[in-house]
C-alpha cells in the first residue's frame, strides 16, 4: 500500500520542486536587493529622466509620463530613509555608551594610558563605528537623491506650466481672416460628403426598423404632434396672460412655473 501511495504521488514531485525553486529564488532576490542597490537603481532611472528633459520640445503628455516615473523613485527613497534612520539612531546610542571614559579632572592634564581599555570593548566600538559610517553614507546618499528628485519634479512642473501658458495665449485666426474662410471652403466638399454618408446611414437604419405597422404609426404620431402645436401655444399664451394679472408673490411664481411646463 505504501508503495502504491508513493507511485501515485510521484507525479507531484516536479511541481513541488519547481515551486520550491521559485520560492528560494524570490527569497534570494529580496535579500540581494540592499539599500545600496536600490539607490543605484534610483540613480540610473533618475539619470534617464534627466537625460529626457534635455529635449525642450516635449509635449505635456510626455512630461506627465516622466512625472509619473518619478513617483515610485521618491517612494523608494522615502522608504529607505524611514528604514535606516532608526538604525542610525540606535547605533549612535551604542557608540555613546561605548565611548572611552576619562576623568574630568585628569582629562586635560594626563594623557590616556594605552592598553587600559578592554579589547572586546574596543573591537565592539570599531564594529559599531563601521556600521554607523555605512548607514550614515546610505542616508546621505538617499537624502541627496531625494533633493534631486524634487528638483526634477519642479523642472517638469515648470515645463508643463510654460506649455499651458503658451497654449492659453496662442494667437488664433480671426473670424474676419480670409485664410480661415478659404480653409473652410476647401474642406466643405469633404464635410458635406461625410454628412451625406452619416445621414444616409441613419435614414437606412430608421427605415429598416420602421417595418410593418410602425411606419404609419410614427407618421400618425408626428401628425398629431403637429396639430397640437398651435393649441398648446394658445394655452401657453392664455396661462401667461392669466399669470400677468396675479399679484406678485409665491402663488404667481407657481403659476408661472406651470405655464412653462404647459
Amino acid at each position: 500500500m505504501l508503495t502504491r501511495f508513493i507511485i501515485s504521488q510521484a507525479y507531484r514531485l516536479p511541481g513541488l520542486a519547481l515551486a520550491l525553486a521559485v520560492t528560494l529564488a524570490i527569497a534570494i532576490a529580496q535579500v540581494a536587493v540592499t539599500p545600496d542597490k536600490q539607490l543605484d537603481q534610483v540613480r540610473g532611472q533618475l539619470d534617464q529622466i534627466e537625460a529626457s528633459l534635455v529635449r525642450l520640445d516635449q509635449s505635456d503628455a510626455a512630461l506627465q509620463s516622466l512625472r509619473s516615473q518619478l513617483e515610485p523613485l521618491a517612494l523608494t527613497i522615502e522608504q529607505i530613509v524611514a528604514e535606516m534612520s532608526p538604525r542610525l539612531d540606535a547605533l549612535k546610542s551604542r557608540l555613546d555608551q561605548l565611548a572611552p571614559k576619562t576623568s574630568e579632572k585628569t582629562a586635560d592634564k594626563l594623557p590616556e594610558k594605552p592598553g587600559t581599555e578592554n579589547p572586546a570593548v574596543t573591537a565592539e566600538r570599531a564594529e559599531q563605528d563601521k556600521a554607523y559610517g555605512e548607514i550614515d553614507a546610505i542616508l546621505r546618499r538617499a537624502r541627496a537623491l531625494a533633493v534631486e528628485t524634487e528638483q526634477t519634479v519642479n523642472i517638469i512642473q515648470a515645463r508643463r506650466r510654460a506649455i499651458f501658458t503658451r497654449a492659453l495665449f496662442q494667437r488664433a485666426s480671426s473670424l474676419l481672416s480670409p485664410g480661415l474662410w478659404l480653409d473652410v471652403l476647401s474642406d466643405l466638399p469633404h464635410d458635406l460628403h461625410a454628412v451625406d454618408v452619416v445621414g444616409g446611414d441613419w435614414l437606412a437604419n430608421v427605415a429598416s426598423r420602421l417595418d410593418g405597422f410602425r411606419r404609419p404609426l410614427l407618421a400618425s404620431l408626428l401628425a398629431v404632434l403637429a396639430l397640437l402645436v398651435w393649441p398648446m401655444a394658445w394655452l401657453a399664451r392664455r396661462f401667461t396672460g392669466i399669470n400677468s394679472m396675479v399679484p406678485p408673490g409665491r402663488f404667481r411664481r407657481i403659476l408661472a412655473a406651470w405655464a412653462v411646463v404647459f
